[in-house]
């Protein structure tokens, strides 16, 4: 085998591994949209936000989380759809 024919195999087997690397990062971070939606449908179901003095999820989520209200209700959401 030539040295550039090794090099070339090398790159693929390193392109591979970062290919499988994201894929799994990606599956991490999709468990963790649906952990973070159940956290806030939690949050909603037990009225948790009351012990702040928020009014509702959405007013918390946005409070504590820097998240507005589509996101939170979108969040919510996958986590009803996944769980």
């Amino acid at each position: 085998m030539s040295y550039h024919e090794d090099l070339a195999i090398n790159h693929l087997n390193g392109n591979m591994g970062v290919t499988q690397k994201i894929k799994d990062a990606m599956q991490e971070t999709a468990k963790q949209f649906v952990y973070i939606g159940f956290l806030l449908w939690e949050v909603r179901e037990y009225k948790y936000y009351r012990e702040n003095g928020y009014q509702n999820v959405y007013e918390y989520a946005e409070a504590e989380l820097g998240f507005k209200i589509s996101s939170t209700k979108n969040l919510i959401a996958i986590c009803v759809q996944f769980c």
